[in-house]
Order: structure tokens, then C-alpha cells, then sequence
């Protein structure tokens, strides 16, 4: 059972990785407003001395997750922050500014963390959260997982852009998974640098381009003291700047990821050449990958453009409304005005009608192409299951090779 968090109390799980109360083997507990939220158990507190990585691993049993947290910057004048600042963020500023394809040593010894945590709980799927350095560490990681397909989510805080600092190599891995690493960058905080003004191009991530108030201190500006949410725990947003990457995230992730496990699928099965049986499964998964991916596409542009067409109706019919007011210092009735605007042009069918007839098609378009395309997935799953129920062989086979690909 997966458990997702709101905005809200995802940036509140990001804060306890500076929390120096918790103790292993205790609950990691977050509170949003009433609502007391258990995250999960303290299974390690990590501190690597000599590159000043720190954090937690916190383990959910019950949704078989591992939440890791990696620590942002210490005191600039305490051991702990005269390795953060003089080895890492400093170093790294230098490489961002002058455009160094290269890392710190903390970066490197984040790398090799989460990929031992993957190795701890092979089962799990990996949350991730960090914040400042910590986001740096976390960009860096994840740019050399050893297991994309293990990383549920990631939240990165207030940290600099470092998609330019990395590899070919790496940047592949994290556009891999661009859809599930979540950036949320307030310009004001001097520290979130080299990030586009909107969109998330040449970025870890999908980025939140954050409508923050601004705070006069510029340490509250860096700790989300100028985020703003709403009473449902949404973060506010800057109109416009995250749009496309938030509406098509999921079909997007379901394409990549997809596409990745196939091709390890492949490669694995093709070691020593391919069956027919084999090309017969394959054939199938890659149908699917595609039609799942198309699939929420169509879905989700479909839901948009009525979106769209609901609003264009509503604007609308507040226009019509609009045209019965009285102008202050008239003394026409309101039907009077209504006749007025009607007879200057401004009348239901050149305002409303006009809309349903303009857009009322592209919405039936949408309707139709994503009720074929999950028509379409339905005969092709129905095919298979057709296929399998006539070949146990096969069926045992398609079984075998499936438990490959998760």
C-alpha cells in the first residue's frame, strides 16, 4: 500500500533531517495541523565525519518504503560545517559558476549511500528528501543510482542546479527520472541557482518554480520561510511555470521507466538469442509499455480540454451576466442595459453559443481518441489472456519472465 503526502507534509518530512532528536528506533512522526502522521521508523542515523554527509533511513514496514534523508549544511563555524562549506558547497559554487563538469567528495560518498541502501532493503522502494548541500548530495545520487526503477520519489529543497556538473552518463539517469524527483526552487533564496525562470529545462527534476512572499532574513528565505500553502497543504506555485511537466508527469514516467525495464527485460532474454516464445512476450510488454503510456496521455488531455471548455463556459456566462448591471449613474433598468448590449452585438450567441460551438468539438475528440486508446489496450490485454489460456506452457513462461521485470 503506497501512502502519498500533500506539499504540506512532504516539505515537513523534508525538515526533520536537521531534527537531532531523533534517535534510531524511533518513530519519525510529522504533524499538519490535527493530523499527527507517523512517516515511519528510525532505522539508521548516518555520519560520515571526514565528507560531512549526514542523515537518516527511515523504514515504513507497512507500505514497504524506505524514506532516506540527507542533511543540508551545518553552522559555517562548527567542525561539521567547515567541511560542508570549505569541501563541498564552496567547491561546488565554484564548479557551477565557472560550468565544471565535476564533484565534491561528499557528493560521491552520497552516491555510494543510497546505493547501499538499496542493497539493505532490496524490496523497498526509495523516498527521498533533502535540502540545501543535501539537495546537491541528492541530485548527485540519484544521477549515479544503480537502480532507477527503485526510486519512488524524490523532494529536493532550495539547492543549486547541478545538471550541468554532470556526466552524459549521469544527466541520462536523471532525465530517466525527471518524473519522479520533485525540485522546489523560491528564487529569492540566494542558494537555488542555475535553475531556468520556468520550465525544467537542462534541470534535475521537474521544477517547482515556488510563488514565495519574500522574508527579510535571508537564512527563513532559504528555510521555506517564504513558501506559501493553501488549507489543503497544495504548495503555491508560479502560474505557468510547471504546467506541462505537472499534467503529463505521470504518462512521461510511465514511457521512460517502461522503456528502461524493457530494454533490461531484452537484454536479459536476448543473452543467448531469442524463442519464439520469447519474442511473442516481448512484442506484448512493449505493446503495453506504449499503449499505458499513450493511454494516460489522452486521458489527461481529454480531462483538460473539458478543463478548459468549463471555464470558457463559466467566463462566459458571468460575460452575459455582466450585461444586466446598471452603469453607475444610468437610470435604465437592467433589461434595459441587457437590450442595449444586445442590440451593439453583445448577445448568448456571439458569448456563449459561439464557445460550445468552437470548442464543444475538440472536447468530443478527446472523449473519443482516449476512449479508443483504452479500448485498444483492452483488446490487446484481452489477446494475451486468450493466448496464455490455450498455452499453459506459455502462460508459465509469461509468469517466469515477468518476475524478471519487477
Amino acid at each position: 500500500m503506497n501512502r502519498s503526502y500533500t506539499d504540506l507534509q512532504n516539505k515537513k518530512i523534508a525538515e526533520a533531517e536537521y531534527d537531532e532528536s531523533l534517535k534510531v528506533g524511533s518513530p519519525m512522526i510529522i504533524q499538519d495541523g490535527n493530523n499527527i502522521l507517523t512517516v515511519g521508523i528510525v532505522k539508521e542515523k548516518f555520519h560520515y565525519i571526514i565528507s560531512g554527509l549526514d542523515g537518516y533511513v527511515v523504514e515504513n514496514a507497512e507500505t514497504k518504503e524506505v524514506i532516506v534523508l540527507f542533511q543540508g549544511s551545518e553552522q559555517p563555524f562548527s567542525l561539521g560545517g567547515l567541511i560542508d562549506w570549505g569541501l563541498n558547497d564552496f567547491p561546488m559554487a565554484k564548479n557551477i559558476f565557472l560550468q565544471y563538469q565535476a564533484a565534491t567528495p561528499q557528493l560521491y560518498v552520497a552516491a555510494n549511500k543510497l546505493n547501499q541502501i538499496l542493497r539493505d532493503y532490496p524490496e523497498a522502494q526509495i523516498s527521498f528528501y533533502a535540502h540545501s548541500l543535501g539537495g546537491m548530495d541528492g541530485q548527485f545520487a540519484l544521477a549515479n543510482v544503480s537502480d532507477p526503477s527503485r526510486i519512488k520519489e524524490a523532494h529536493i529543497y532550495q539547492t543549486p542546479n547541478i545538471y550541468m556538473q554532470l556526466t552524459p552518463a549521469q544527466r541520462k539517469t536523471v532525465d530517466l527520472l525527471k518524473y519522479r524527483i520533485h525540485n522546489y526552487v523560491d528564487d529569492m533564496d540566494i542558494v537555488a541557482l542555475r535553475y531556468p525562470k520556468s520550465g525544467s529545462e537542462n534541470s534535475v527534476g521537474i521544477v517547482h518554480h515556488v510563488d514565495a512572499k519574500p522574508v527579510n532574513n535571508f537564512i527563513s528565505q532559504h528555510l521555506w520561510g517564504g513558501y506559501i500553502f493553501d488549507n489543503d497543504g497544495k504548495l503555491r506555485e508560479k502560474e505557468g511555470t510547471t504546467d506541462i511537466e505537472r499534467r503529463y508527469a505521470k504518462s512521461r514516467d510511465l514511457m521512460r521507466m517502461g522503456m528502461y525495464r524493457f530494454s533490461l527485460l531484452k537484454r536479459k532474454l536476448a543473452f543467448n538469442g531469442l524463442t519464439g516464445s520469447e519474442k511473442i512476450f516481448l512484442d506484448s510488454e512493449h505493446a503495453q509499455v506504449l499503449l499505458s503510456s499513450v493511454t494516460k496521455a489522452s486521458q489527461v488531455a481529454a480531462e483538460e480540454l473539458k478543463k478548459i471548455y468549463m471555464q470558457s463556459i463559466n467566463e462566459a456566462e458571468e460575460i452575459m451576466t455582466s450585461t444586466y448591471i446598471v452603469p453607475f449613474g444610468y437610470s435604465l433598468s437592467p433589461e434595459e442595459v441587457a437590450e442595449a448590449y444586445r442590440q451593439g452585438g453583445v448577445n448568448r450567441q456571439n458569448i456563449v453559443n459561439d464557445i460550445v460551438e468552437t470548442i464543444k468539438p475538440y472536447v468530443d475528440t478527446g472523449d473519443m481518441l482516449s476512449a479508443e486508446f483504452d479500448a485498444l489496450a483492452s483488446e490487446i490485454n484481452s489477446g494475451i489472456r486468450e493466448l496464455l489460456n490455450h498455452d499453459a506452457q506459455l502462460a508459465g513462461e509469461f509468469n517466469q519472465w515477468k518476475k524478471m521485470n519487477r
